[in-house]
């Protein structure tokens, strides 16, 4: 289930007694018990190369969106705390930073005794960061990302469905060429056929007094079709009518 929220007590309970002595590290043992928290297929979790997050000590991973795996919802950013014993100002107002360039909704920033979890919103001006206590279901992030309409998210989520969109293309290809051969077929091919004679427009079923001896062509706008309500819709008359 994805109804499981992100809570500071649950973190700590993962970490326990350990300390680790770089980033690598509490990435590689964190990692696995995010995904066991959120109770989220393993697709939906990525992390920053090492060479780009390390530069600020700190490695992240992120949480993606379920839709198109690659709009980020969640960041979650690691330091260790025998480097960083205490989580500065400095510290957090770098991550926000980098939280807000990534266009996040929720974060966090930890040690292995320190937490911070964030929540971002955006406003006409800027955005709106906040403190919280404890990050939400995911379930309920889901939904407030699905409601977030943006180009960038279409076009991802039209990338993310390439394969099935361009099935239905065919299909619709398939389908309009079929009407227009159809359309050809029965201009040439229908059984009723549509016959002027004295300027009035009549069509005769297969079955109607008179239908072998039908020439067809010697009149402008004779024609055959393929439907009575084609014949109908071009002006012509049931031989039984015009009588």
């Amino acid at each position: 289930m994805t109804d499981d929220k992100i809570t500071k007590e649950e973190l700590f309970k993962y970490i326990g007694k350990n300390r680790f002595d770089t980033e690598q590290e509490f990435k590689d043992f964190i990692k696995p018990k995010i995904k066991d928290i959120l109770a989220i297929p393993k697709d939906r979790i990525g992390e920053e190369p090492g060479d780009t997050a390390s530069d600020d000590n700190r490695f992240d991973i992120y949480i993606y969106d379920k839709e198109t795996l690659s709009e980020i919802l969640i960041l979650i950013g690691l330091k260790v705390s025998r480097k960083y014993p205490q989580l500065t100002g400095d510290d957090i107002e770098k991550f926000n930073s980098f939280c807000m360039d990534k266009k996040v909704m929720y974060s966090a920033l930890l040690n292995e005794a320190e937490c911070h979890f964030f929540r971002y919103r955006k406003t006409e001006a800027s955005v709106d960061i906040v403190e919280i206590d404890e990050i939400p279901p995911l379930n309920h992030i889901d939904y407030e990302s699905e409601k977030e309409i943006s180009p960038k998210k279409v076009i991802d989520f039209l990338k993310s469905r390439k394969i099935f969109i361009a099935t239905v293309i065919v299909v619709l290809l398939v389908i309009l060429l079929l009407k227009m051969t159809a359309g050809v077929f029965c201009a040439s091919g229908g059984s009723i056929k549509g016959d002027i004679k004295d300027g009035k427009k009549i069509y005769y079923l297969p079955d109607a007094s008179g239908y072998a001896g039908i020439e067809i062509g010697d009149q402008k706008g004779e024609r055959r079709f393929c439907t009575e309500q084609d014949a109908i819709d071009n002006g012509f008359v049931n031989s039984q009518k015009a009588k």
